[in-house]
């Protein structure tokens, strides 16, 4: 990793940001007014509408009258939100090109950040930065941390994703170098839920990697906060993690086929590390369905050294679980049935008594 402070640009970049929207016309007002209250580049925005129902399809229509820097694309079908990001990516005229999912906002000087970055170093192809919760108005006064910038060797960066087994960007808004785009190819759609580290793990395979620390480069709201908390089960995470991972089975990363296949082990080592942790929480709280399907994620990564034992006593601890709770069950049963019992017989002995 290399520590650097590039030069301020010296006349504004072209950048274009790519915003795809489907029924988000209640989150796409401030996704777009971040994008184009960016000072220090030339901006413009590529809407693309994937066939709305709900009218977002009419703000859309009303943005565009309103700036001429928005270009509009209207979906007569629903593409989903991947193809719709290559749509979008496809009629990018900027040097550089950001997605911008709608609820989250790129923060003040974000673009003009990552170009100076990008403008100082052409073997970088994406620059990604802070993600956090906003939930102020965004001011250009005021203080915010001091920016660091740092460059990592594309493989560098590859090789620790893998061993983390996750994605090191947590969100879509990554600067890129529409350069390096065209090399790397389109976001695999079929990857609804972790295309994007699949894509960073192809561009990085070639192109080296920016990181922006200190001030934010993207945050989300209330409404898109309440989005995120509407995550998907564990074990389908983990799966589509590891069918991201997957891609370094083939030729699409460009680094030496054993190289691949190291990386490849540690991710799914790190998956499996981590679906062990998360199933001990699961039992812990009595989830123990979901347990069980991490148990069988483990199981699955067979060849993953220590995975069968590990698999094996988790299903011990499932099974004692289990028991521990028909126990408390059985013994629930049997203490409100002596409840039941003790009020009988108070009502039987006061009905005598009344009788008498």
């Amino acid at each position: 990793m290399t520590t650097m402070h590039p030069p301020p640009l010296e006349t504004p970049i072209k950048v274009t940001v790519v915003v795809s929207a489907f029924n988000d016309g209640h989150r796409l007002e401030d996704t777009v007014a971040s994008a184009l209250s960016q000072e220090g580049v030339d901006v413009d925005v590529i809407l693309v509408d994937d066939a709305s129902t709900d009218g977002t399809d009419r703000l859309v229509s009303c943005l565009v009258a309103g700036d001429e820097r928005i270009t509009a694309v209207f979906h007569t079908v629903h593409w989903g939100r991947i193809a719709t990001w290559n749509d979008g990516l496809s009629r990018a005229t900027g040097r550089y090109v950001t997605i911008v999912a709608p609820g989250e906002c790129l923060a003040l000087g974000s673009l003009a950040r990552a170009a100076r970055l990008m403008e100082s170093n052409p073997r970088v192809g994406m620059v990604h930065g802070r993600f956090g919760h906003f939930t102020g108005p965004q001011t250009s006064h005021g203080s915010r941390p001091r920016a660091r910038w740092s460059v990592w060797a594309g493989t560098v960066w590859l090789r620790l994703a893998c061993a983390r087994g996750r994605s090191i960007i947590p969100s879509s808004a990554v600067m890129m170098r529409m350069e390096a785009v065209l090399h790397t190819g389109a976001f695999n759609s079929a990857l609804t839920n972790s295309a994007t580290l699949e894509f960073w793990l192809r561009m990085a395979a070639t192109w080296d990697v920016g990181e922006i620390k200190g001030p934010l480069q993207a945050h989300y709201g209330e409404l898109y906060a309440n989005h995120l908390l509407l995550s998907s089960e564990p074990t389908e995470n983990l799966k589509d993690q590891l069918a991201a991972f997957r891609v370094l089975e083939g030729s699409a990363v460009a680094i030496p086929v054993e190289v691949r296949l190291r990386h490849l082990r540690r991710a799914e080592q790190a998956l499996s590390e981590e679906a062990l942790r998360l199933a001990r929480h699961e039992i812990s709280q009595g989830g123990l369905n979901a347990a069980t399907e991490l148990r069988r994620f483990i199981e699955a990564l067979h060849t993953v050294p220590g995975n069968i034992h590990k698999a094996n006593a988790l299903q011990a601890d499932i099974l004692r679980a289990s028991r521990r709770e028909r126990t408390i069950v059985s013994h629930s049963a049997a203490a409100s049935g002596r409840q039941r019992l003790t009020a009988a017989r108070l009502r039987l002995r006061r009905f005598t008594e009344a009788v008498n």
